[in-house]
């Protein structure tokens, strides 16, 4: 029973740091798409490259969850950009999700790039690990007009600054946090030996159902976890938290009995305070009644000798009444 409630208390642990991830996460997309948005409306309609770049390096001033902006022409080119070393790097457009089917104006995400930025974004090895100082990106883009243009911004969302995040309210929890795609895909992990790019069929088949989830992960015998999935709303990202079982429940136990063993020692340390409290009233009762003995019996020696010094004085007068009662009698 105390393991279930351990297990359960844990899910909800791992539920909450996901509602709470995927609602950063949601908050921040939100946030790219205002921007980008925001520059379609103020400033591409003037087919200025200066002024666009210009306003592009200036929405990055307050946004370290982008490393950089980038003006796409229809063929997937980039024309003009806030880090000038993207210019003329061409991005796949195929690669985005989801496939817009009426709407081409919302955020779409493809699948993270190992580098710093579009100049130097290489696909990544799903098979393989990230090196651990090995840096990545993930590509979102939005249709906008320039001008009379169909063009695309394109946002470099720095993945860096989410793991960072999450890695810091995580704690000392014993467990990580990944953003997937809602297909599955993997696109960033606080977990070093994550394969980044690789696509969970088990993780799609989660998602798929839209709602979030939580279980214990018994798939693989020595490396059990417990797993939690929060869909971001309106995106098709997901966050997870996985808490490794034998880890959180081991560290579990041992601040139960330490908890428990404090317990013992404040229980006896109160049971020996109540006794020596007992002690001590019945003690000073003791005396109490020793004090009021004493009292009584000096009361009492002091009422015998007024007694005895009224008895005197009445004897003698019983003796006066009695000789003129005598007196009287005998007419003397």
């Amino acid at each position: 029973r105390v393991l279930f409630r351990s297990v359960d208390t844990h899910l909800k642990i791992a539920e909450l740091h996901a509602a709470t991830f995927s609602e950063h996460l949601g908050q921040t997309i939100l946030t790219i798409d205002y921007t980008m948005s925001t520059l379609a409306e103020a400033v591409f309609d003037e087919e200025d490259d200066a002024v666009i770049e210009t306003a592009l390096s200036k929405a990055l001033r307050d946004s370290p969850f982008i490393r950089s902006l980038s003006v796409l022409n229809i063929n997937g080119e980039a024309t003009i950009s806030s880090n000038p070393q993207n210019v003329g790097k061409k991005i796949p457009l195929d690669g985005f999700i989801p496939i817009p089917v009426f709407d081409e104006s919302i955020p779409r995400f493809a699948k993270t790039l190992s580098g710093r930025d579009l100049y130097d974004g290489a696909k990544i090895d799903a098979n393989k690990r990230l090196g651990v100082d090995e840096l990545s990106f993930t590509p979102i883009i939005k249709k906008v007009l320039i001008g009379k243009k169909d063009s695309y911004l394109l946002a470099t969302l720095n993945n860096e600054y989410f793991l960072r995040k999450y890695a810091q309210s995580m704690g000392a929890q014993n467990g990580y946090a990944d953003i997937v795609l809602i297909d599955g895909t993997t696109l960033a992990s606080t977990d070093k030996n994550a394969k980044v790019g690789f696509l969970d069929p088990f993780v799609a088949k989660i998602l798929a159902k839209g709602v979030d989830y939580s279980f214990v992960n018994a798939a693989e015998e020595n490396n059990r976890t417990l797993e939690a999935y929060r869909v971001v709303k309106n995106l098709p990202l997901a966050v997870s938290v996985r808490l490794d079982y034998d880890k959180t429940l081991g560290k579990w136990e041992k601040q139960r009995l330490n908890v428990l063993l404090v317990t013992t020692i404040l229980v006896i340390l109160s049971a020996t305070l109540t006794l020596l409290l007992i002690i001590r009233h019945k003690k000073q009762q003791i005396m109490e009644e020793q004090a009021l003995k004493s009292k009584m019996v000096a009361m009492s020696e002091m009422i015998s000798m007024i007694a005895h010094q009224w008895r005197q004085p009445l004897a003698m007068l019983s003796g006066i009444y009695a000789n003129i009662l005598d007196a009287y009698e005998y007419e003397e």
